[in-house]
C-alpha cells in the first residue's frame, strides 16, 4: 500500500468519526516518513477537531514548513493558532492562505473572522465587504457586517443588514431572531411591524413543529404539586441571572419542584449557586432542541418557563414542538417571542400595559406591584457622599450601549446639561468609551473613568448624581443598580415593554415623578432634579431603604406571585 492509499484509508475512518483509527494511522504513517506534510496536515486538523490545539499546532507547523505554498495547511493552522488565543499569528496565517488561493471564499471569510476576533474591527468589516461584493447571496457576511455595525452604535445601519441576512437564509431561524431583537430596540418602528416580524418567525420555524409530537398528558390534579423548568442560557453573572435569583431561592417545594435547563456559558460561581437551587440541573447546552425536548418531557414538566427569547442561544424551537401542557416566557425578552405556543407572558402593569394586548401572541399575565425582584449582593458597598457636594458641580451617569444612545437621545441629554452650570456626563458600563466619543463629538463635557462591565456596577455609581437613561432601550438592571445606590434616574416611557423598564422600577419605589412622557418633559424634569440639592441628598440616604420595603426586593411575596401565575395557568389547562 502506498503512503497516498494509507492517507486515504486515515481520511476514511476520519471523516466517518473513527478518529481512533484515523489517528493511528496518520501516527504509523508519521513513523515511517516523518516529512509526510499532509499526513502532518490531517493529524493537526484531527487534534484540533478533538480539542488538543497545542498539539494540533505543532504538526501543522511542520506540515507548512515542509509544504510552504499549500493554502489549507496555513488555513487550518491559522484555526489551530486561534484556539491557542493567538489571534493575531492567527491573521498572519489566514492572509498567507488568501494570498496562495485568493479565489477561495471561505479564506476571506475566516480572516474576516480571525481579524474580529482579534478586535481588529475595522479591517474584518473591509474583508466582509470584499466577500459580500463576490457573493451578493452570502448571508453570513450581511450577519456580521450587521454585528459590526450594532457594536460601533448604528443601528441605522444595522436592522437593514440584520433584514437582508434573514431574507438571504429564510430557513435560518437564529439570522430570523437577530431581526426582531433588532427591531424592538431600534427607535422610529411601528409595535405593529415588530409584531408582525415575530409573528413571521412562528410562522416560518415555529408552526411546522406543531404537532410533531403527540400533547403532553400529564396528570391533570389541579392541586398536586407542579414541575416547573425553567431554560435558559443565562444562569450566571447577567441580568437574567440577578432577576430570577428571588425566585429560584425562594420556591416553595411543597407547591414547587423547580428544575434548571441550562445552556449557559460561560459558567461562573453564581452558575455554582443556580446549580444548588431546586430540584434538579440539567446541563443542556450539548443537547439540540428535539433532544431537550425529550428530556423536558421525560421530566415530566407541567409548567415550562422560557428566559431567553429571540436571545443568543434561545430555545425558542423546543417550545415549538409543545414540551409541556403550560409555556411561559418571562424576564429576558421586552416583546412577544411571536410563538402560537407561548401561552402566557409574564408582566406588570406598567410595563405591559393594557394597551400591549393586540401586540402580544402570549396572554400577559401581571405580577401585582412590579414584575421585577432583584437579589442585590451582599457586599455592594456603601453609598458615598453626594458628588456634587464635593465638585460644586452635578454629575450626570449614563450606563447605554452605543446602539441606545442615538441623536434623539443625545439631544435631549444636551438640552439637560445646557441647563445645569457646568454639569459634565459620567458614561458607564462596557460601552462607556464608545459612548463618551459620541457624547465628546456633540460637545458635552465628559468624565471618564476605566469600565468594569455589568458586574461589579455598582461602586461607579458612587461618581454619579443623577443617571439619565436612554430610550427607547431603557435600562434595566443598570436602574435597579442606581437605585440602590441611591442614585435617583430619569426616565422616557415609550409604547413598547423595553422602553418602559426603567419607568417600572421608578414606581415601584415612587418615584413616578421621574418617569417623562415627553423628550420636553424629560428635560424638564432631569434639570429640576439637579438644582434640588436637598431632594437628591434626601434621595441619596433613603433609596436603599425605600428599595427593601418596596416589591423589588420582596423575594418571598414576588415568588408567591409567581408561583399563583402558575397554579392559575395550570388550573386553566386542567380543565381543557
Amino acid at each position: 500500500m502506498t503512503d497516498q492509499d494509507t492517507l486515504a484509508a486515515g481520511l476514511d475512518h476520519h471523516r466517518a468519526g473513527r478518529t481512533d483509527q484515523a489517528r493511528a494511522i496518520y501516527a504509523a504513517l508519521l513513523a515511517d516518513d516523518p516529512d509526510n506534510a499532509e499526513a502532518h496536515h490531517l493529524m493537526g486538523v484531527l487534534q484540533l477537531q478533538t480539542a488538543a490545539p497545542a498539539q494540533a499546532i505543532e504538526h501543522l507547523d511542520r506540515a507548512v514548513a515542509l509544504a510552504p505554498d499549500v493554502a489549507k495547511y496555513h488555513g487550518n493552522r491559522a484555526a489551530a493558532l486561534g484556539a491557542l488565543g493567538r489571534r493575531d499569528e492567527a491573521v498572519a496565517a489566514m492572509e498567507r492562505a488568501v494570498g496562495l488561493d485568493p479565489d477561495d471564499l471561505l479564506y476571506r471569510i475566516n480572516l474576516a473572522t480571525a481579524l474580529g476576533e482579534a478586535g481588529r474591527q475595522a479591517e474584518a468589516g473591509a474583508v466582509w465587504h470584499e466577500v459580500a461584493a463576490r457573493d451578493p447571496a452570502n448571508a453570513d457576511a450581511r450577519s456580521e457586517l450587521a454585528h459590526l455595525a450594532l457594536r460601533a452604535g448604528d443601528m441605522d445601519a444595522a436592522v437593514p443588514l440584520y433584514r437582508r441576512a434573514s431574507e438571504l437564509a429564510p430557513d435560518d431561524p437564529v439570522r430570523h431572531s437577530h431581526l426582531c431583537v433588532m427591531l424592538n430596540s431600534a427607535a422610529g418602528v411601528p409595535l405593529a411591524e415588530i409584531y408582525a416580524e415575530h409573528r413571521a418567525w412562528n410562522d416560518r420555524h415555529a408552526k411546522p413543529l406543531a404537532g410533531s409530537a403527540p400533547p403532553p398528558d400529564n396528570d391533570r390534579d389541579p392541586d398536586r404539586p407542579l414541575r416547573v423548568g425553567y431554560v435558559s442560557a443565562d444562569w450566571r453573572h447577567h441580568p437574567v441571572g440577578y432577576l430570577t435569583l428571588p425566585a429560584l431561592s425562594n420556591h416553595d417545594p411543597d407547591r414547587i419542584e423547580a428544575y434548571l435547563y441550562s445552556s449557559t456559558a460561560p459558567a461562573d460561581d453564581l452558575t455554582e449557586v443556580f446549580k444548588g437551587l431546586g430540584h434538579a440541573w440539567r446541563d443542556v447546552a450539548r443537547e439540540d432542541d428535539a433532544a431537550l425536548f425529550e428530556t423536558i418531557r421525560r421530566d415530566r414538566i407541567d409548567v415550562l418557563v422560557d428566559l431567553t427569547g429571540h436571545h443568543n442561544r434561545n430555545r425558542l424551537l423546543v417550545f415549538a414542538r409543545r414540551a409541556a401542557p403550560v409555556q411561559i416566557s418571562w424576564e429576558s425578552y421586552s416583546f412577544s417571542t411571536g410563538l402560537d405556543a407561548m401561552d402566557y407572558y409574564i408582566g406588570d402593569a406598567v410595563q405591559t400595559p393594557e394597551n400591549l394586548a393586540p401586540f402580544f401572541a402570549e396572554k400577559i399575565a401581571r405580577l401585582p406591584g412590579s414584575m421585577a425582584c432583584i437579589g442585590y449582593p451582599a457586599d455592594a458597598p456603601d453609598v458615598g457622599p453626594s458628588p456634587a457636594g464635593a465638585a460644586g458641580r452635578v454629575t450626570f451617569g449614563v450606563h447605554a450601549s452605543p446602539t441606545s444612545v442615538t441623536p434623539a437621545v443625545i439631544d435631549v441629554w444636551e438640552s439637560v446639561v445646557a441647563g445645569c452650570p457646568d454639569a459634565v456626563v459620567l458614561p458607564l458600563g462596557w460601552g462607556a468609551a464608545a459612548v463618551a466619543d459620541k457624547l465628546e463629538a456633540r460637545g458635552l463635557a465628559v468624565l471618564r473613568r476605566e469600565s468594569s462591565g455589568v458586574r461589579g456596577m455598582y461602586a461607579p455609581w458612587n461618581d454619579v448624581d443623577i443617571a439619565l437613561d436612554p430610550f427607547p432601550v431603557s435600562g434595566n438592571i443598570e436602574t435597579l443598580e442606581a437605585l440602590w445606590m441611591g442614585v435617583p434616574v430619569v426616565a422616557l416611557a415609550g409604547e413598547r415593554r423595553i422602553a418602559r423598564r426603567s419607568a417600572g422600577h421608578l414606581t415601584a419605589v415612587g418615584l413616578t415623578d421621574l418617569v417623562a412622557h415627553s423628550a420636553a418633559d424629560y428635560a424638564r424634569i432631569a434639570t429640576a432634579l439637579a438644582a434640588d440639592s436637598v431632594r437628591l441628598a434626601s434621595l441619596r440616604k433613603t433609596l436603599r431603604a425605600t428599595i427593601n420595603a418596596s416589591p423589588l426586593a420582596d423575594g418571598p411575596g414576588h415568588t408567591r406571585a409567581l408561583e399563583n401565575i402558575y397554579r392559575d395557568a395550570w388550573r386553566r389547562w386542567c380543565a381543557g
